[in-house]
């Protein structure tokens, strides 16, 4: 069965830098199955937790003064799958935190995050 669910990342201010933009997507998801959409591509190589101990993406375009105002959609046709024969928990959910980190004087995506936010 699928379920709706649209949740985005909105920017309504222009970077001033050249940014990465992030996604932690967590929860107790047993039984909700999920795919981000194309423009988003699963961060490895961390050094560093994550705040939440999720799974980190990051849009494949870094944002620049000129892109980076607009709506992000993170889930795939912003639906997600309940698997029915797996019994969901009373407490299952699933949920997205959004990150900015400067492209400049890092190596790569994961390099910026660890810097920034890993713990």
């Amino acid at each position: 069965m699928t379920v709706a669910k649209d949740p985005f990342v909105q920017i309504k201010k222009a970077v001033e830098t050249p940014s990465y933009l992030f996604v932690e997507v967590y929860g107790n998801a047993a039984g909700l199955n999920y795919k981000l959409n194309g423009d988003w591509e699963e961060v490895t190589g961390l050094q560093k937790q994550l705040p939440n101990g999720g799974t980190l993406y990051v849009y494949k375009t870094p944002l620049t003064s000129g892109n980076s105002i607009g709506t992000y959609p993170i889930l795939d046709g912003n639906q997600l799958a309940v698997d029915l024969t797996t019994p969901l928990a009373q407490n299952s959910s699933l949920q997205f935190n959004a990150y900015l980190c400067q492209t400049t004087g890092f190596s790569s995506a994961a390099a910026a995050f660890d810097a920034c936010f890993g713990k």
